[in-house]
């Protein structure tokens, strides 16, 4: 992994208040990773492009060095090489190299692309380890990191790549991907020690995941995106694998969500300086709930990894906007989920927690067909029917009225 180099889009800061480090992942570079497709061949000078997210964000925040690190991610010679069983050595160069630069010497934000999240927790975890203070201060100083479509998960790793050889038909194809299956459990290990960094160390983690598909393939998929730490919601974009680091307005999700992690960390809270306050806040993401009904039961699912206090649940999922109606979503994921079919009976209505980045529609849902089972054993860990009497003991948060009116509690 030769060839180093970090990018830099500020301009000259005499006293910055943070470091933010973009790192892109395969089959891109520090300027294509980040640039949307209508600004490539604009001028000579990438950095230079007005949509180029590192730049724009510079921009607005200037008091913060802003960088771009660039390595080879070519695809072919990541596997021909054997790149991934050489990551630890490569991210200890890399680690070495983000040092000479200064980054460690105050807080730090990752910003990672794709495979880019897997590189930049291994420099997390070189730094950590070391044996030297200096090097020890990346992990020092790190406060959060963005995931833009990264798959933690090891079991998917080669059909990641394959994935992106798929989707990048300018890549020569390789012979050996199958042999990152040896990768699955140095993966696995590298995401249970970056839970336990995270909860040590009081780390913010974003992670976002892609809703569009690329030439037919959802590269890194939910389950796979989301790194399992408190406190982070992995949260569904509109766009595709290629497009998710690609902002090309200031209003779109991945960069206002952006500018509010570098506000808490930065700037106390406050906006980010070159943001307009009274821009559009990040759009709420609509949750479809069902609530099925069947001989004075209701279905519930039991979260794998509970959030907000909530461990038992109706049936729900995020609404695939512009791709499907409520109804269609929420009979959608009574089949994935559960394997059961459902008909729609009423519209209960919508609430929205002004704490929450969700919109919460409700459906009352007769049971059709189908024997319950956990058809998502990533996202749930137990599907049962539960006597309508005994909900109030499974539901641990506050249940709308509205659907305690239909099932009578």
């Amino acid at each position: 992994m030769s060839d180093l180099k970090l990018e830099l889009v500020s301009r000259e800061i005499s006293s910055p208040v943070g470091d933010v480090v973009f790192v892109h992942g395969l089959g891109s570079n520090a300027q294509s990773a980040w640039t949307p497709e209508v600004s490539v061949g604009k001028g000579a000078d990438k950095t230079e492009f007005e949509s180029y997210f590192p730049s724009v964000l510079a921009a607005d925040s200037p008091t913060i060095n802003m960088g771009a690190l660039d390595y080879n991610a070519i695809v072919s010679d990541w596997i021909e090489r054997s790149r991934f069983q050489e990551l630890p050595r490569h991210c200890n160069n890399i680690l070495q190299y983000l040092r000479g630069k200064g980054i460690g010497d105050r807080p730090t934000i990752f910003v990672c692309h794709s495979l880019g999240g897997i590189v930049a927790k291994e420099v997390l975890r070189r730094s950590e380890q070391s044996k030297f203070k200096r090097l020890k201060q990346i992990s020092k100083n790190t406060v959060a990191l963005s995931f833009l479509a990264t798959p933690h998960k090891g079991s998917k790793i080669a059909d990641v790549v394959q994935a992106v050889n798929t989707v990048m038909p300018f890549l020569r194809p390789s012979q050996r991907i199958a042999e990152l299956e040896h990768d699955n459990v140095y993966l696995e290990d590298l995401s249970h020690w970056y839970r336990q960094y995270c909860s040590n160390h009081d780390i913010e983690t974003q992670a976002f995941f892609e809703l569009k598909k690329t030439k037919g393939t959802i590269v890194v998929p939910r389950y796979s995106a989301d790194p399992d730490v408190e406190g982070c919601q992995t949260l569904g974009i509109n766009r595709n694998h290629a497009e998710i680091c690609k902002p090309a307005k200031k209003t779109d999700e991945v960069y206002v969500s952006l500018c509010g992690l570098l506000s808490g960390h930065f700037f106390g809270g406050k906006p980010v300086p070159g943001v307009d306050p009274t821009q559009p806040p990040i759009p709420l993401q609509t949750v479809v709930i069902g609530v099925i009904v069947k001989s004075k039961k209701v279905l519930m699912v039991r979260r794998r990894n509970p959030t907000d206090n909530l461990t038992w649940q109706f049936v729900a999922g995020r609404q695939r906007v512009g791709q499907e109606t409520e109804e269609e979503c929420i009979i959608r994921e009574a089949k994935e989920e559960t394997g059961i079919d459902v008909q729609i009976l009423e519209r209960l209505g919508d609430s929205v927690d002004p704490m929450s980045p969700y919109r919460k529609i409700y459906y009352a849902l007769r049971y059709l067909d189908g024997k319950e089972s956990n058809s998502d054993p990533v996202e749930n860990s137990e599907v049962r029917w539960v006597k309508i009497g005994n909900v109030d003991d499974f539901v641990t948060t506050k249940i709308d009225p509205r659907v305690r009116k239909f099932i009578g509690i």
